[in-house]
């Protein structure tokens, strides 16, 4: 029971009362929230309780943002440990409509807050524009700071220079030039890089026939604005030297293949990553007036202040919440579709930026709200939101983990390729023969670290669980149509690089990377492949065989063709030999990786016979599938193939299946050749 002097709707904003849900949010902080009644808020601001006039003030201040939400309104006030509250406000209890957040702050440097007021934590403004002599300020410490305490985050010192570099010393005429670093001398090995979406507005590139002209002179009015902006930030942080891949590379010569093996180096030596995050095309710039997405409208981000009820009170300021950005940049985002952001962060979806920012020991996002620092070891902000974030592990460098001294630490680095690939396959590319060309700079800091073989996407030593990769599919809708391959292979079937995901909900995962029980069946063996161990040579690859020794057997395959039906798209009929008088006949539903008459255009229902290699085993299967609570049953793990006239083997699909189906008992080991 609550004290009679306590709020029965804010409940003092003490998230250790009774009332308050807890969740922990896919950062792994901590947040309490209490749902209210606007109504109710209201009249307990008349009242008297000062919390719930400062809730219900701000509201009243930014009634604009609420007009398109259904009455009666109702709200939840949310609070983070050390973190200014929120409130949400939605037009149905559900919240499964529109919902507005706000954000009630101090001023960062306010030391005279009462312990009463202390839960309203302290906040930087926002200005509407990007200042310049922040570069030269607030975004400078981040990043001394960084160079003092990151170790990880240093560039290395005397590294090899990009092939060019623009000279960005500032002139009367604003030009810049390209120097060639291989026969002009450079007065400092430190340079920026430029992260930005090409778009389809064409812009100005170096090309064979304008690489002499390049040199001399690149007049100032040629540049889009997004190169502009990115010389004025390299020149206020005191740089004189940029690299930007549409003018360091020539375009149209082999220069772009040679120059594309070495992201690993140009991104994971650079000083810093300028990251032109709100700009679709080189029209966009990164020096933007500031707004942020709230609900369906675009709002300004003022901080506004909130008229105190006593002297005691202090200044408090409203403004549309930021939590929704520090989301994108604190988890691993499982779709980008579903953020609020996604259409005014165009650079964050395309996959030749994941690179970019998992390489650069640093990257400065110039997000169309605030400015966003990304490092290998923490994340700052202009508002002071990310401060308190704990950062996931996603980007850290692998030599943060411990030596490769122990088959726990191996298995650590090849568990972190496999998230590598989960976000990376959700993100774009406007050439679908890109998808294992734009990894190649970080597979070559993976290999590095492994010595390992990579082929086409999965490493030799972890050959077993990288075979069994699922595709997430959104839930509830059919599965059909939304795989399909591309017309010209550009990667073998069982590399989950072969794969064209038509919806941004979809993406690849790896389940054996999340079951330590799993174990490779000991008769797989890799003999021989043709494919190069080099992750660079995938510039000029285009598909690839790989022998395999294994287990297998034969089954039956049907598959289904209603297009209404939402569960699994194909049966697999196996039969296995209990004794010399009777076989057991077994069904398994499971995904084709591609329906089979969209493949080959046909509409009929399809029966063929296909073949099942034994991966390995596992005590709980990686599919969802009917059995008792608590049960612990073992599953064999097995890739689908069908098989050419040729003798080469393709993959299909991946199954799971319970040992009792005798699946490993009617098997024999063979050779395969897998496309």
């Amino acid at each position: 029971m609550q004290s009679p002097d306590v709020c029965l709707v804010c409940l003092d904003l003490d998230y250790t009362r009774e009332g308050w849900q807890l969740s922990i949010k896919d950062n792994m902080m901590e947040e309490y929230s209490l749902s209210f009644n606007y109504l109710q808020l209201k009249t307990n601001s008349n009242g008297g309780c000062s919390f719930c006039h400062v809730f219900s003030h701000g509201l009243e201040l930014m009634k604009h943002l609420l007009t398109n939400l259904p009455n009666p309104l109702h709200g939840r006030i949310i609070v983070q440990p050390d973190c200014p509250p929120e409130v949400e406000i939605s037009g149905h209890e559900d919240y499964d409509t529109l919902e507005i957040r706000l954000q009630y702050h101090t001023i960062k440097g306010n030391t005279s807050l009462e312990p009463k007021w202390a839960a309203f934590g302290a906040a930087n403004s926002i200005s509407s524009e990007v200042p310049l002599d922040q570069c030269s300020g607030i975004f400078l410490d981040w990043i001394r700071n960084c160079d003092e305490n990151h170790s990880q985050c240093n560039s290395q010192k005397g590294a090899q220079l990009p092939s060019r570099l623009l000279d960005i010393e500032p002139k009367v005429d604003k030009s810049v030039v390209l120097v060639d670093t291989r026969s002009s001398v450079c007065e400092t090995n430190q340079y920026m890089t430029l992260s930005h979406c090409w778009g389809k507005h064409q812009f100005i590139q170096t090309k064979e026939a304008s690489l002499e002209t390049r040199m001399k002179r690149i007049e100032w009015d040629s540049l889009p604005k997004t190169f502009q902006d990115s010389v004025h930030i390299a020149q206020a942080f005191g740089v004189r030297y940029l690299w930007i891949d549409a003018l360091c590379i020539i375009q149209d010569d082999d220069d772009w293949k040679q120059e594309s093996a070495r992201m690993a180096s140009i991104y994971s030596n650079s000083y810093l990553n300028i990251a032109a995050t709100g700009a679709a095309d080189g029209r966009g710039g990164c020096l933007s007036p500031r707004t942020i997405l709230c609900g369906s409208q675009k709002s300004s981000l003022e901080s506004i202040p909130i008229n105190p009820t006593s002297p005691n009170q202090p200044i408090i300021f409203v403004r549309p919440s930021l939590e929704h950005i520090h989301n994108r940049y604190s988890t691993l985002v499982k779709h980008y579709s579903s953020s609020p952001d996604a259409d005014s962060v165009p650079l964050l979806s395309r996959a030749w930026v994941f690179q970019e920012r998992y390489l650069a020991p640093r990257t400065l996002h110039f997000h169309p709200s605030e400015v966003i620092l990304e490092c290998k070891t923490g994340l700052r902000c202009e508002c002071l939101g990310l401060d308190s974030v704990v950062r996931g592990p996603f980007r850290e460098c692998l030599s943060q983990e411990p030596p490769i001294t122990e088959h726990s630490n191996l298995k650590a680095r090849y568990d972190r390729w496999f998230k590598v690939v989960e976000e990376y396959s959700r993100l774009s590319l406007t050439r679908q023969s890109d998808r294992l060309i734009a990894l190649i700079g970080v597979a070559t800091v993976f290999q590095a670290e492994l010595g390992d073989d990579y082929l086409a996407g999965l490493w030799k030593g972890d050959f077993a669980r990288g075979l069994l990769w699922h595709i997430t599919r959104p839930v509830g809708t059919s599965t059909r149509h939304l795989t399909r391959r591309h017309e010209t292979a550009f990667a073998p079937t069982w590399s989950w690089a072969n794969l064209i995901l038509d919806t941004e909900e979809m993406g690849i995962v790896f389940p054996a990377g999340y079951d330590d029980s799993f174990a490779t069946d000991q008769r797989l063996e890799v003999l021989e492949t043709n494919l190069s161990p080099d992750p660079a040579m995938w510039i000029e690859s285009t598909n690839g065989a790989l022998r395999v020794r294994g287990a297998v057997t034969s089954a039956i395959m049907c598959e289904r063709n209603d297009a209404s039906f939402q569960g699994k798209n194909a049966v697999l009929i196996l039969d296995g030999d209990i004794d010399n008088d009777f076989v057991l006949i077994s069904t398994s539903d499971f995904d084709l990786d591609v329906l089979r008459t969209a493949d080959s255009g046909s509409s009929k229902d399809d029966t063929c016979i296909v073949h099942c290699l034994i991966v390995g085993n596992t005590i709980d299967g990686f599919v969802s599938v009917d059995q008792d609570p608590g049960e612990k049953a073992e599953y064999f793990c097995a890739l689908i193939l069908s098989s050419s006239a040729s003798g080469v083997y393709k993959r299909i699909g991946v199954l799971d299946v319970k040992k009792e189906t005798m699946i490993c008992e009617s098997s024999t080991v063979m050779e395969l050749d897998l496309t």
